[in-house]
């Protein structure tokens, strides 16, 4: 039975509602991304009768727009020498308004995600919030917030203007070979809308999850779940649609502190 492209719409949004609370991705985000796949899919009705097509939320994002950055072996090599000290592992600390994360980063399984990750929050590879603001040499995740959290699941920072799909003005590519880290809680990861769609915005597991596993980019393994349970437990703001998600009292980066560590 061939169903209408209303009918498919609403199985879809339905859906959306299963997935974002199931994975880390934004539901609004997941809506449009189902809405776009049925546009080219569903059965097309006769051109006088067809209606027009929905809009996008109004917080969707406009596409994958932003420049595909991909990093040398010699831009490897510059931004994991940067880390400070002598040691094999790079770890990355984030010190909070409530206590400290510290992060062992995959440069060897994830060379391309960590590299980008070391260059904003080393402030080693200018980055800007829009297209046309100057760019900026700061380190990045200093002062940022975990703005979105899922209980017992997941916590997300990396939004430098609090639109949820917000960047640094470019993309990476996913990896995926450190997917095991999804097997246990303190998985460090980051958000994306698609294959090649990481930008800035990470998160940590408060729990294990396999099935996260070549969906997202696992780049690290951090400690203090206790702490990654308490922010991720916290209390939520009301949701109109979707899991409530927003912290009422979002915990702050004081800042990120990378180091080379035996």
């Amino acid at each position: 039975m061939i169903r209408s492209p209303q009918t498919l719409v609403s199985f879809a949004l339905a859906a959306s509602v299963v997935v974002a609370c199931a994975a880390p991705r934004d539901p609004e985000l997941e809506r449009h991304v189902i809405m776009q796949r049925l546009k080219a899919t569903a059965p097309k009705a006769p051109e006088a009768s067809q209606p027009a097509p929905p809009a996008p939320p109004a917080n969707a994002p406009a596409g994958p727009s932003a420049a595909v950055k991909t990093y040398s072996n010699a831009d490897l090599t510059r931004l994991f020498a940067a880390a400070p000290g002598t040691g094999a592992r790079i770890t990355a600390t984030i010190e909070t308004s409530q206590g400290s994360v510290t992060c062992v980063l995959e440069d060897q399984r994830a060379p391309q995600t960590t590299a980008n990750f070391l260059g904003l929050a080393l402030g080693q590879t200018p980055w800007r919030t829009r297209e046309g603001a100057d760019p900026q040499t700061r380190p990045f995740y200093d002062g940022l917030t975990f703005h979105r959290a899922l209980d017992n699941f997941i916590i997300q920072a990396g939004n430098p203007t609090g639109r949820f799909n917000a960047g640094p003005g470019w993309r990476i590519a996913r990896e995926t070979g450190a997917n095991d880290l999804f097997e246990q809680p303190g998985a460090l990861a980051m958000i994306d809308d698609g294959d090649a769609t990481h930008g800035s915005q990470f998160f940590i597991t408060a729990r294990a999850d396999k099935s996260m596993g070549g969906r997202y980019a696992a780049f690290g393994r951090c400690d203090n779940p206790d702490l990654v349970r308490s922010i991720a437990n916290a209390e939520k703001r009301a949701a109109t649609d979707g899991k409530p998600s927003t912290p009422v009292s979002p915990v702050r980066i004081e800042r990120l502190v990378v180091n080379r560590t035996e």
